[in-house]
Parts: structure tokens; sequence; C-alpha cells
């Protein structure tokens, strides 16, 4: 059985640990963010500020590599397990391979 001070530094400990991921998770989501919308407006996508957006990032990122809208379809697949996965990962690799040749 814990102590009083036991429990505190444990609660402490696992608050800290919830705090700190936390903030790194959102660090990392706004260096994606920010990347993204600079990738954006260097090759001239419509609303570029939707990389802010989640969900609406992956338009960004499909109209960043030229492609039409339709492409979203794709990364919305990913509801169906294992063929949405694969086809999600096909469909990164071909648009960062237009984005790399422009």
């Amino acid at each position: 059985m814990l102590n009083s001070y036991e429990a505190l530094f444990a609660g402490g400990l696992i608050g800290g640990f919830l705090v700190a991921g936390i903030v790194v998770a959102l660090a990392l989501y706004l260096y994606t963010a920010f990347a993204l919308f600079t990738i954006a407006k260097n090759q001239k996508v419509e609303y570029p500020w939707l990389a802010f957006i989640p969900l609406a990032n992956i338009w960004v990122f499909v109209r960043s590599g030229g492609l039409n809208g339709w492409w979203v379809l794709a990364a919305f697949a990913s509801l169906i397990h294992l063929i949405g996965q694969l086809a999600v990962f096909i469909g990164m690799i071909y648009v960062w391979s237009l984005i790399a040749k422009r």
C-alpha cells in the first residue's frame, strides 16, 4: 500500500509525463503544419492555411502534388483497414515524388 507521499509522487510523475507528452505532440503537429503550409505556399496551392486544420490538411497535401481533390478519398479509404492503409501509403509516396519533381 502506498503512503500519501508515495501516492503524491506517483501522481505528479504521471501528470508530468502526460503534460510533457501533450507538449511534444503539439510541437510535432505545429511543425508538420508549418512545413505543409510552406510547401503549399511555394506550390501556389489555393488556401494553404488549411494545412493547420486536421483532415483539411490532407487536401492541401494532395493539391501540393498537383493532383485533384479526388485523391483525398484515397486517404479516407484508410477506414477500410489494410486496403486503405496500403492505398494511403502508396498515395503518399506518389504525392511526395510529385512534390520532389516540382
